[in-house]
Order: C-alpha cells, then sequence, then structure tokens
C-alpha cells in the first residue's frame, strides 16, 4: 500500500479545479501540477502556502491550501481491503501522457458544471475533489469498483482505487 501524506493547494474557478504539490526536477516553479509531479505533496504547509501565493494564472484565481492524505492499492488484495470504506476514488495511469494520473469519483450535482463523463462518474478536478462514501442501499466500494471497471473497459488504462481525503485549509 503506498501512502502519500502532506499539503498541496487547490487553484481553480467555477468549472474546474487543479492539485498542485511539489514540482518535479525539471521544473522551474514551486509548483507542479500534482497528478503529474508524482504525486508528491509538500512537506509544509508554509511551502505550499509560498508556492500558491507565486501562482499567477488567472483563470485559476480561487486558491486554497489543502491536507492530504491517500492510501493507494497497490495489487489486488490490498484493493479489496477498502471493501469496507468510504472516501474512495479510482486512480487511473494515464499512459499518454508520461507518468500521469488522473483522479475519478462521483459525479457532483450541486456544482453548475457536474462534469458529465462517458465512464461513471467524473474527473475529481471536476466534482470539488470529492470521493466516493456510502449511499443507499449501494456501498461506495461497490460504485467504485464499477467505475475502476469501466475506466479499464473504455479508456484501457491500468487504475486502481485509492483512499483520499482532503482537508481545505481556510486562511
Amino acid at each position: 500500500m503506498k501512502k502519500i501524506k502532506g499539503y498541496v493547494f487547490i487553484a481553480g474557478n467555477d468549472k474546474v479545479e487543479i492539485l498542485f504539490g511539489m514540482p518535479s526536477n525539471n521544473v522551474s516553479t514551486h509548483y507542479e501540477n500534482f497528478e503529474i509531479n508524482g504525486m508528491v505533496p509538500y512537506s509544509k504547509i508554509s511551502c505550499a502556502k509560498k508556492a500558491m501565493e507565486s501562482l499567477s494564472i488567472p483563470d485559476l484565481s480561487q486558491k486554497c491550501p489543502a491536507k492530504l492524505y491517500m492510501e493507494i492499492a497497490e495489487n489486488e488484495d490490498e484493493l479489496y481491503s477498502f471493501r469496507n470504506d468510504k472516501d474512495l476514488i479510482v486512480v487511473m495511469k494515464d499512459e499518454s501522457y508520461l507518468d500521469r494520473k488522473k483522479f475519478f469519483g462521483p459525479i457532483n450535482l450541486n456544482k453548475k458544471n457536474p462534469g458529465w463523463s462517458s465512464v461513471p462518474g467524473t474527473e475529481l478536478s471536476k466534482n470539488g475533489y470529492i470521493p466516493w462514501n456510502h449511499d443507499g442501499d449501494m456501498v461506495s466500494f461497490d460504485r467504485i469498483l464499477y467505475q475502476l471497471t469501466e475506466i479499464n473497459r473504455q479508456i484501457q488504462c491500468p487504475a486502481t482505487i485509492a483512499k483520499f481525503k482532503l482537508e481545505r485549509i481556510l486562511i
């Protein structure tokens, strides 16, 4: 089980939000898209805040730091260990772009643009980073397993399940 714990910052607008973390070696900025940088967060909130302040993309004017915790299944046994958990997402390896990961969860109908997709659910960047949770008769694991199999089938990319907790920090 791969565990990721640290700080990130979120920048976005009404349609999309992007998680940013530590830059990889080949980037000259203080930040990089978390789904592209190998999923590396900042170790200190002060580093995340400093990087957030240096971001100057006009379309991403809404910004806030956040605390992140992830547990990512690395094999089938670990995948099924999430059976009774909540706060689950699918992590897809996008093989068309180096080591990019894409995070998927449920559609958020409370958003102006819910982020409809051909696979069940939507990317977390479009749903406000909301993971799957227990909902009525169908528990989150059943929903997430269906989403995982549809991503494998339709997009034909490897994917796994992860526990995902993102706590926005008001400043």
